[in-house]
Formats: C-alpha cells, sequence, structure tokens
C-alpha cells in the first residue's frame, strides 16, 4: 500500500475534450479526500497530504464497514442542501468551523 496517492483533481476548460480515454466527473463543491483502507486502520486524507480522520469520523467509520481489505477511494465529502447540491458553507458548519444546526453525520462521501 502506497502512503499516499495523489487524488484527481478537477480542471476547468472551455469545452470538454473528445475521444475515448476521457472521463468526466461532477465538480462538487467540497473537500477532496482519498480514503486509504488497510488491514486494522482506515485513513482519510487530504489532497495536501494530511491525515482528517479525526474531522471526519462518519467517513471513516462507514469505510470501516466495507468488505475491503484494502483500498485507495478517490473522493469528495461534501453536504448536500435540500435540492442534492453540495453547499461548501453547510460543509464548514457540519465540521464545526462556523455555527450551524448542520451536525457532522450530514457529512456524505461521494467516491468518484
Amino acid at each position: 500500500m502506497p502512503a499516499r496517492v495523489d487524488p484527481c483533481l478537477a480542471m476547468l476548460v472551455d469545452k470538454p475534450p473528445k475521444g475515448p480515454d476521457w472521463a468526466f466527473e461532477v465538480k462538487w463543491d467540497g473537500y477532496r479526500l482519498s480514503i486509504h483502507i488497510e488491514p486494522g486502520r482506515v485513513r482519510v486524507i487530504t489532497r495536501g497530504g494530511h491525515d482528517w480522520t479525526e474531522r471526519f469520523p462518519s467517513i471513516a467509520d462507514d469505510a470501516r464497514r466495507l468488505a475491503l481489505k484494502t483500498a485507495i477511494l478517490d473522493g469528495e465529502a461534501v453536504v448536500l442542501d435540500d435540492k442534492g447540491r453540495s453547499d461548501f458553507g453547510m460543509l464548514q458548519r457540519a465540521l464545526g468551523r462556523l455555527p450551524s444546526a448542520v451536525e457532522s453525520g450530514a457529512i456524505v462521501f461521494l467516491c468518484l
């Protein structure tokens, strides 16, 4: 298991490239994370390489319940509004950075 794998990052362009070698994803408004699953250990790593497992306990707990021995999952931690759109401000409040009724359990990990 590598210590770290750099996550894929979105790139803004005027129009998408063409051809079968390209894959596309939705640009969510959250934190890009890699979930490292190893025997007896799960780590939530930011794109900058910081271990934020304690900041995202529900994501780490969900990863522990997966039937995987080892894996690295690339995705985005988000909070969705009532219309299903990601909202970075709500994510910040769910992480306790701003006063809010948004709870940490509202944070979901979208595997990309």
